[in-house]
C-alpha cells in the first residue's frame, strides 16, 4: 500500500501550501514551477498553462493532455489519489455484486474492490486512458474500458454499486457526469473528491475546487444523499431507491 502512503503524506504537503503558503505567491509562476517540478518533471510546463487554455479545449484536446501525462513521474509511482481512510470508506459502502469503478486511474481501488470480494465480485474499471494490465498486478481479473464520465459505454441499471473517486473535479460538465453515474446503476453511487481551495496553480488539472462541506452538498445537489468529510476528503453516498 506505499501508493496510498504517498496519497497520505501528498495531502499533507498540500494541506500546508493551502494554509501556510501566503495567497500572492501562490501565484509567483516561477515559485510554483519549482514546486510543482518534482511531480511532474519536464512536463510541467503542461501543467502551469493548463487552467489558462482549458475554457477553450475540446473534449478531445483534454484527453490528449492526459495521455500526455500519464507517464510523468507523479502517475508513474501513485497509482491512485484516495487516501486509506478514503479506500476503507468506499469498501465498507459498496452494496451488491457488480461494481464499476469510473475513472478507475491505475487501477489500484479495483484491484481493492475485487480483492475484497475474495474473487466473487465482478468489477470494471473505465478511464479515458486505461492501464496496462501486464504491468499492472491483479488487473487480469477486471474488465477494463476506455471511455469518459459524461457519456458512459454502458446501458441503464448495469452495476449495482458505481464509484468515482477523484475524477469529477477534473470534468467540466460534472453535472451531466453524476446523472450517467446514476443511470447506470442499480442500487448505490459512491463520489469522493478532494476538500481544496482554488489556485491557479497546483499540481493537477483540477478545473472544480470545493473547500467547504456545503459547497459540496450544492456541487452534488442531491437532498437525499449523506455526505460526509474525512480527512481531505469529501465523500456522497446516492441510494438510487431515494432519488
Amino acid at each position: 500500500m506505499s501508493n496510498v502512503l504517498n496519497k497520505n503524506v501528498t495531502s499533507k504537503i498540500n494541506w500546508c501550501l493551502e494554509n501556510i503558503l501566503p495567497p500572492f505567491m501562490r501565484e509567483w509562476s516561477w515559485l510554483m514551477y519549482w514546486i510543482i517540478y518534482p511531480a511532474y518533471g519536464n512536463k510541467t510546463k503542461y501543467v502551469m498553462g493548463f487552467r489558462d487554455k482549458y475554457p477553450f479545449m475540446t473534449q478531445r484536446e483534454i484527453e490528449e493532455y492526459y495521455s500526455v501525462l500519464a507517464d510523468a513521474p507523479i502517475n508513474k509511482k501513485r497509482r491512485i489519489d484516495l487516501t486509506s481512510r478514503g479506500i476503507k470508506f468506499v469498501l465498507d459502502h459498496i452494496v451488491g455484486r457488480s461494481v464499476l469503478d469510473a475513472a478507475c486511474g491505475r487501477g489500484l481501488l479495483a484491484e481493492c474492490i475485487f480483492r475484497a470480494g475474495e474473487g466473487t465480485k465482478s468489477v470494471t474499471g473505465l478511464d479515458i486512458v486505461i492501464p496496462d494490465k501486464n504491468t499492472n498486478f491483479g488487473l487480469k481479473d477486471i474488465e477494463l474500458k476506455v471511455g469518459n464520465l459524461q457519456e458512459l459505454p454502458f446501458d441503464d441499471n448495469t452495476f449495482d454499486t458505481v464509484i468515482c473517486t477523484h475524477a469529477l473535479e477534473h470534468v467540466r460538465e460534472y453535472q451531466t457526469a453524476i446523472n450517467e453515474l446514476i443511470r447506470v446503476a442499480v442500487k448505490r453511487v459512491i463520489i469522493v473528491i478532494p476538500c481544496q481551495r482554488e489556485y491557479r496553480y497546483s499540481a493537477d488539472l483540477h478545473v472544480n475546487f470545493i473547500p467547504y462541506l456545503y459547497r459540496f452538498k450544492a456541487f452534488i445537489g442531491i437532498p437525499s444523499a449523506r455526505y460526509k468529510k474525512i480527512g481531505k476528503e469529501f465523500m456522497c453516498i446516492i441510494d438510487k431507491n431515494l432519488i
